[in-house]
């Protein structure tokens, strides 16, 4: 049977944070140097690699 996660314990008197919360594991996928947005676009779009850009879609009634 695998073990409950405990987080060590943590206090600041200016934040919030509950010892039995997990913190956040990011996920990075590996880029493959290909083409580029030129600046405007990159600058526009928040990143230089097409590949990476996940633009925002409203969806509608929410």
């Amino acid at each position: 049977m695998e073990k409950e996660y405990q987080a060590p314990e943590y206090h600041n008197e200016h934040e919030s944070y509950s010892p039995r919360l997990r913190l956040a594991e990011a996920y990075i996928p590996y880029q493959r140097y290909g083409r580029i947005f030129n600046p405007q676009e990159a600058l526009e779009k928040g990143t230089l690699f097409p590949e990476l850009y996940r633009p925002y879609h409203k969806r509608e009634g929410v």
